[in-house]
This record gives structure tokens, C-alpha cells and sequence, in this order.
């Protein structure tokens, strides 16, 4: 027969050590790996709205609720991207040109959002997260 394998006595507080040990960094791999998501999810919003901008801007000067403001596809740009938000907090719509373009002339839409992501409270991930996110788009006037 082997040798005899003896349990020592206390050998229980080990595994609780090492957990303590360990969960504050798992927790935060969990957190930083959550955030990580709702941020991307919103970039891919943010994206998605100025894309919408951009398609309202392409066709904004035939839309008759602008056509008396002094750029009708930029007024038809900030509009569509306050609609399409859906809860996010827009905080720029940003449009090229300023004056009404000529059929065919590129319009880019940048718009601007506010990160809304809760797991930024924690204390050390709003320093990996970004707090604005920025989505650009350009379509051609028509």
C-alpha cells in the first residue's frame, strides 16, 4: 500500500482565501465584459441613427414640414435622428454642408450621443468606457 494521505487540520480557509482572493477580479472582468456590450450596442445604435439622419437629409428639401427653414436637409437631418434616438440623449447632429446641397452633392451626418451605461458607475470602468459615442453617415442629395 501507498503512502497515506493525510487531510490537515484548518485546510477549509484555504478555499475561502483564494475565493476572496479571486472574486474581486472575476467581478470585474464580469462587469468590464457586460459594459463592453452595452456599449457596443449603443455605438451600433448610434450608427444606425445617423444613418437615418442621413437618409431624411438626402431627401429633406422635397419634405414640405421644412421647406421653410434656411437648410431643409439639415432641419429634415435633426429631426429623423431625435425620432430615431428611442431614449438616447442626443447631444450634437452635426451636418455637411451648412447651405442646401445640389442634387447629387454628398450630405455626412455626424451625430453625437451620450453613453448611458449604468455599469459606468462602477468606479473603474469609467475609465475604460467612453462616455460620448459618434456615428457618421453620408448619403448623396437627392
Amino acid at each position: 500500500m501507498g503512502a497515506a494521505v493525510r487531510k490537515l487540520k484548518g485546510e477549509g480557509g484555504q478555499a475561502v482565501v483564494e475565493f476572496v482572493l479571486i472574486l474581486p477580479i472575476f467581478l470585474g472582468l464580469l462587469f468590464a465584459a457586460i459594459g463592453y456590450g452595452i456599449t457596443l450596442n449603443n455605438y451600433e445604435r448610434v450608427t444606425d441613427i445617423a444613418r437615418v439622419a442621413a437618409r431624411a437629409a438626402a431627401i429633406g428639401r422635397f419634405d414640405p414640414r421644412f421647406a421653410a427653414q434656411s437648410n431643409p436637409p439639415c432641419a429634415a437631418a435633426n429631426a429623423a435622428a431625435q425620432q430615431a434616438a428611442n431614449g438616447l440623449t442626443i447631444t450634437a447632429v452635426n451636418c455637411s454642408p451648412n447651405s442646401p446641397p445640389a442634387p447629387g452633392d454628398p450630405i455626412t451626418i455626424s451625430v453625437t450621443i451620450q453613453s448611458e451605461n449604468a455599469i459606468r458607475t462602477v468606479p473603474f470602468l469609467n475609465l475604460l468606457l467612453p462616455s460620448d459615442l459618434t456615428g457618421d453617415s453620408t448619403a448623396l442629395a437627392q
